[in-house]
């Protein structure tokens, strides 16, 4: 009966789909049914007056228990709490790398961030190479179209 695990074992992911996808696939398909069960729950202790205390007991400490294996869960197979992709911004998230391998988020070492910075740099200067080298063809062009006019 512990629904969100049960659920995302059973679940593969789709070609092409983020991990974040399947995780909010198991987050929707399990809240439903959480949901369903607490309503059956609740219309079964209206008949039975005895047993509502016990099963809604009951059903919270299976919710609790199903919430907790799957934050450790997530923690073991990306490396950082489950609170991180609640709570988080854009600049938090530049704070770390995602390593496809093993699936990892890892908080970025001064060496990572020196070479993203190199890396970057070096974008930009080719792109600056290839916007030159670009203007001076578009600059050919112009004055070859140029000269044409003047033969005529």
């Amino acid at each position: 009966m512990v629904f969100f695990y049960t659920i995302h074992s059973l679940t593969k992911k789709g070609e092409g789909e983020k991990d974040g996808a399947k995780n909010a696939r198991t987050f929707l398909i399990g809240g439903i049914i959480y949901i369903a069960l607490f309503m059956f729950l609740m219309h079964h202790g209206l008949k039975h007056k005895f047993t509502n205390p016990i099963l809604k007991t009951g059903f919270y400490l299976i919710l609790i228990v199903d919430i907790a294996t799957m934050a450790y869960l997530y923690r073991s197979y990306y490396g950082r709490l489950i609170t991180n992709e609640i709570l988080s911004t854009d600049d938090d998230e530049s704070k770390w790398k995602y390593s496809e391998t093993d699936h990892k988020y890892k908080l970025k070492t001064e060496d990572d961030i020196e070479l993203e910075e190199e890396i970057n740099k070096v974008k930009n200067n080719y792109n600056y190479k290839e916007l030159e080298k670009l203007k001076t063809e578009i600059n050919n062009t112009n004055d070859d179209e140029y000269h044409c006019d003047d033969e005529q």
